[in-house]
C-alpha cells in the first residue's frame, strides 16, 4: 500500500463463481495479485483495465527543485492518470490524480521535491468502465548537488527480457538508489526516450 505494507488473504476457493468481501481497515492497496504463486489451476478471465502507460523519463530541473515527469499513454481509451512519488522506494504518495492528470496530458512537474534528495515515480492509467491500469516501471532524479557529476541511468531491460518480468518493474530506479548516497546527481529514462532524442545525451 502506499506505507510500504503487504499483506496476504488466504481464501477457501471451492466454486466455479464466487465472490469475497476481504477488510482492509486503513490499508489502501497499490496493486492486487491473484494468486501470484499459481496455486489454483485455472483459466483467467478479468474485466478490462485501463491501458497501460509507458513512463519515459524523470529529470531534475532548475537545480533540484523540480522533477520533470514525462510519460506515453497506453491508448485511446485512457480518461487520466494518477502519479506516486517516493523518496525511499517503499512508501508512496500521490502526487496528482485524474482531476489534474486528464487524458491529453503527457508531463507533469513536481514542484515539492528538494534538492539532493532522490525522488522517484509510477504512473497509472484510468479509463471509463475499467479497472485502473497496472502501476507502470519506477524512474527516479537527484539534482542540485554542486559539484556532482551528472548522470543518465537508461533503462533497457525490455531489450532483453526472457525472464516474463510482466509490468512495473523498478531496475533503473535501484541503480539510482545505489548512486543516489554517493552524491551522484542522476536522471533516469527508457531507451526509447534517449533513441529518439526526448533526452538530449549531451547534458551528461
Amino acid at each position: 500500500d502506499f506505507q510500504g505494507r503487504t499483506r496476504d488473504y488466504v481464501i477457501w476457493n471451492d466454486s466455479k463463481s464466487q465472490t469475497f468481501q476481504l477488510p482492509l481497515g486503513d490499508f489502501q492497496p497499490l496493486e492486487v495479485q491473484f494468486d501470484p504463486d499459481y496455486w489454483i489451476y485455472k483459466a483467467m478471465a478479468s474485466s478490462t483495465t485501463a491501458p497501460l502507460p509507458t513512463l519515459e523519463s524523470v529529470r531534475s530541473v532548475s537545480g533540484g527543485q523540480a522533477a520533470e515527469i514525462r510519460w506515453r499513454s497506453g491508448g485511446a481509451a485512457t480518461t487520466g492518470y494518477m502519479l506516486i512519488r517516493s523518496v525511499d522506494l517503499n512508501n508512496w504518495t500521490i502526487v496528482a490524480g485524474a482531476e489534474t492528470l486528464t487524458a491529453a496530458t503527457t508531463s507533469y512537474q513536481d514542484t515539492t521535491t528538494s534538492p539532493g534528495v532522490a525522488a522517484y515515480y509510477r504512473v497509472r492509467a484510468f479509463a471509463s468502465g475499467a479497472s485502473p491500469s497496472a502501476l507502470s516501471d519506477i524512474y527516479g532524479a537527484c539534482g542540485g548537488r554542486e559539484g556532482a557529476g551528472r548522470v543518465l541511468i537508461v533503462d533497457g531491460y525490455d531489450r532483453w527480457d526472457t525472464q516474463g518480468r510482466g509490468t512495473s518493474h523498478p531496475w533503473a530506479a535501484w541503480h539510482g538508489a545505489a548512486a543516489a548516497p554517493h552524491g551522484v546527481a542522476f536522471d533516469t529514462c527508457a531507451n526509447e526516450a534517449a533513441e529518439n532524442a526526448t533526452i538530449a545525451l549531451g547534458d551528461y
